[in-house]
């Protein structure tokens, strides 16, 4: 039985009393680089002032081109013991990047955090107060900060309530239920617990690569501590407003799918550990189609050469449409995302008159907006709740939230045609509660792979 720790309401910093008596490292900070000279001295700002008494900031250069690495070894002129520099020969990735710091680094912890990224010193004392009491092999920090031009927000109060965790709960019966942190940043891991499972990031991975690694140390995780204290914050400001599309995504889920495939085939997993990396291999087959449907032909062709081999794999998941089609003989790709997106087409012709907007500025949301160009349609904008994306823009088209789209539309709403591009049912109900006082909007739900969550 996987133990579930509860946080200590102890006050004093016990930390700075057991650090005293020895020169341990405590805490790795692993900092992978690539051309981050804007953010870099920020983040390390907000870690080497910090009150540990024992940490090291392992910063990975992956063969960075502006003057990154100028910055970093100024820093590390004046904490020469705190910093250390390791270069990449070439560019590798951030997956690559993060493995060497794991090697490098000499903490009993590992906190991974992005250069465009910082922390908050005080918060983060708090939780590494907490991990010095219970010893976890993993903590999860359960909310994060966001900043947003001058904005700094807290997620709690945008995405999520206080969880209710019952006591001594396996943890992979309670993310069956609840959704997990995707980011690495999101947790801190015991060294020893990565190196004795050979746990690392996935290599050839441009995208997911966090995810692979949380659900595995999920799989044989003993001990782990939750906690409600943010310490992160996320520079929304610094990175890409649009959903990763192209090849090497696509190529990316495929490498990811069919790693955790070869992990429930070589592993002796209960039912449950079973379920919920069936459950994180179908969230990434969503993820997947809605790009393969704007991939050009030639580039289908090559996935399809490249993957289809190993498709006895696909055995070990069976419940996914997609996945179900994957499995039948002589399938061709070419020919599915081609029925898929004539199937798309015609649910827009008898709406081609009326102004179209597209609900979600997620991977469906941007490949229904480029099967519309591709087809001849215009479409308004898209429509979405989150606040980080309002008066912002994605090809080319503003992103509303449903007030300002609301207000755009109100003497005009007879002729609107609103299409939800959300996967999960339960989301899709709450977009149409949102717009159900505006019964003059025509609502459409398009679903490309059906979804029982």
């Amino acid at each position: 039985m996987v133990k579930l720790m509860q946080q200590s309401r102890q006050k004093n910093h016990s930390l700075y009393l057991v650090k005293k008596k020895n020169n341990n490292i405590f805490v790795s900070f692993i900092v992978p680089m690539y051309n981050s000279s804007k953010s870099i001295k920020k983040c390390l700002n907000s870690i080497v002032k910090k009150n540990f008494l024992n940490y090291e900031i392992i910063v990975v250069d992956d063969h960075s081109k502006d003057k990154s690495l100028k910055i970093v070894k100024k820093f590390s002129k004046l904490y020469p013991n705190i910093i250390k520099i390791f270069q990449n020969k070439k560019n590798y990735g951030v997956s690559y990047s993060r493995n060497v710091g794991i090697k490098k680094s000499k903490g009993d912890y590992l906190v991974f955090i992005d250069s465009d990224d910082f922390i908050f010193k005080k918060n983060l004392l708090k939780v590494m107060d907490k991990v010095n009491t219970f010893k976890p092999e993993i903590t999860i920090i359960e909310n994060y900060f966001v900043k947003i031009g001058k904005k700094i927000i807290n997620t709690k109060d945008i995405f999520a309530k206080n969880r209710k965790i019952k006591k001594k709960q396996p943890i992979e019966k309670y993310f069956l239920k609840n959704s997990m942190k995707k980011q690495c940043w999101s947790y801190i891991y015991k060294r020893k617990f990565l190196i004795e499972n050979k746990f690392f990031f996935p290599k050839n991975v441009h995208i997911a690569e966090d995810q692979e690694l949380v659900i595995k140390t999920f799989m044989k995780v003993k001990n782990f501590l939750f906690l409600n204290i943010p310490y992160y914050c996320n520079n929304v400001d610094s990175g890409s407003l649009s959903h990763k599309m192209g090849y090497k995504v696509c190529t990316s889920y495929f490498n990811v799918i069919f790693e955790l495939l070869r992990f429930l085939k070589k592993n002796k997993l209960n039912k449950n550990q079973k379920a919920l990396v069936s459950k994180k291999i179908d969230e990434f087959a969503s993820e997947l189609l809605p790009r393969l449907l704007i991939l050009e032909k030639k580039l289908l062709q090559k996935i399809k050469t490249t993957y289809f081999k190993k498709s006895k794999l696909f055995n070990y998941l069976k419940n996914n449409n997609f996945i179900k089609s994957l499995i039948k003989k002589n399938f061709d790709l070419l020919n599915y995302t081609e029925k898929l997106i004539l199937k798309i087409v015609l649910k827009f012709k008898k709406f081609e008159k009326q102004k179209i907007y597209i609900f979600s500025r997620n991977a469906y949301g941007i490949a229904l907006a480029n099967i519309l160009i591709n087809n001849g349609y215009k479409y308004s904008g898209f429509i979405d709740n989150s606040k980080f994306l309002q008066g912002k823009k994605i090809c080319n088209k503003k992103i509303l939230s449903p007030q300002r789209f609301h207000f755009i539309n109100k003497k005009n709403n007879k002729n609107i045609f609103v299409i939800i591009a959300n996967q999960q049912i339960k989301v899709v109900k709450h977009i149409k509660n949102q717009l159900k006082n505006k019964p003059n909007y025509n609502l459409n739900f398009l679903s490309l792979i059906k979804k029982d969550n």
